[in-house]
């Protein structure tokens, strides 16, 4: 506890301003994200206009440069400010946006199967689309690819988890041969291999009616509901080189998602005067 810290400290009600204690209390970058908030409010600029540069804020408060932008990334994330080379800081808005976000640390950690719930590919091969490909996948017709299909083991030896289907880009044939060795995902080995690095990657959920093959593969009746989800790769040249379709009969997996509100400063607006 440090010594400007409130001997009882209690929970903040949402609302409510922190008390001088509380500010105290807080990191470096924390207040002055908090001041800066204030500044914003009191009219000190007005949207359009440039912020102080990073040398200028430290000197006024004091600290590095390192707490400066750290201070500054939180403006950004309440959208007050953006942040470009050759611009400088510029004011956005003068409230904060409330939004909420889903943190995903790697690429890896995209619908994370347990451990021991391997892949297992039973069928792989060049594949051209004709007619219409279920749910999401809305793959071009007549475009091709390599496919590979399969059942993602159960964890406790019951029933297959679900039945995947996953198509690449043809030059990707092959990929499957390097699969089981590690605990690695397709688009891990495809990032190895081929250099194709994920930039980024889209995820779609539905309730779908299994067919009746594959709702027998999943020993479950034709027609039983399934949790399906769609996930598109794409390169950092917005090329699609990956997307995989998993069908999930009712009851096997869940998909947790955790969303946080932005942090949001309560801070009354300053009586004016640099306080710096």
């Amino acid at each position: 506890m440090t010594e400007n810290a409130p001997h009882n400290r209690r929970t903040r009600e949402p609302g409510r301003p922190r008390r001088r204690g509380q500010r105290a209390a807080l990191p470096r970058y924390r207040q002055i994200a908090d001041e800066l908030i204030g500044d914003i409010k009191a009219g000190r600029w007005q949207v359009g206009d440039t912020l102080p540069g990073d040398m200028e804020l430290t000197q006024r408060f004091s600290v590095g440069r390192h707490t400066v932008r750290a201070a500054l990334q939180q403006l950004e994330h309440l959208g007050l400010i953006s942040r470009r080379p050759r611009t400088g800081t510029v004011l956005q808005a003068t409230e904060p946006t409330e939004a909420y976000s889903h943190s995903v640390q790697s690429s890896a950690g995209l619908l994370q199967y347990p451990p021991n719930t391997p892949l297992q590919i039973t069928e792989s091969g060049p594949f051209q689309v004709h007619g219409r490909l279920p749910g999401t996948l809305k793959l071009p017709a007549g475009s091709r690819w390599h496919h590979l299909g399969g059942l993602r083991a159960s964890p406790d030896d019951g029933p297959p988890l679900c039945r995947v289907d996953v198509y690449l880009l043809p030059e990707l044939g092959g990929i499957e041969q390097r699969l089981g060795r590690d605990a690695r995902k397709i688009f891990e080995h495809i990032e190895e291999v081929a250099g194709r690095r994920v930039a980024r990657v889209t995820i779609q959920l539905e309730a779908a009616a299994l067919s009746p093959e594959i709702a027998d593969s999943l020993h479950v009746a034709a027609g039983s509901p399934a949790l399906a989800i769609t996930r598109r790769f794409f390169d950092d040249d917005g090329v699609m080189f990956e997307i995989s379709h998993a069908q999930h009969p009712a009851g096997r997996f869940s998909y947790e998602l955790e969303l946080a509100r932005h942090w949001r400063t309560n801070e009354p607006a300053p009586s004016g005067g640099d306080r710096g």
